[in-house]
């Protein structure tokens, strides 16, 4: 996915996006930073449904509630507001 800045439309270079689903009775967190054209990808996911936030300093947190459901990679936008 693609996290931006909601004003400008830029990048969001460095946010962080952070995956939490419960496995097992376990809770599981998965934490990737966004690379300098904003993307991201959090792999090795298991089908199931997951939480799925990302945030930058300056900006707010944006969660989405996310199915995971294998092949085809399911792809999640941010577009973080000020």
């Amino acid at each position: 996915g693609v996290v931006t800045d909601q004003v400008t439309g830029l990048p969001a270079a460095g946010a962080s996006v952070c995956m939490q689903g419960i496995r097992h009775g376990i809770t599981n967190w998965h934490r990737v930073q966004t690379s300098a054209d904003g993307r991201y990808e959090l792999g090795g996911v298991p089908d199931g449904a997951f939480t799925v936030a990302a945030w930058r300093e300056g900006l707010t947190i944006q969660r989405r509630q996310v199915p995971a459901t294998g092949e085809p990679a399911t792809v999640v936008n941010f577009a973080l507001s000020r």
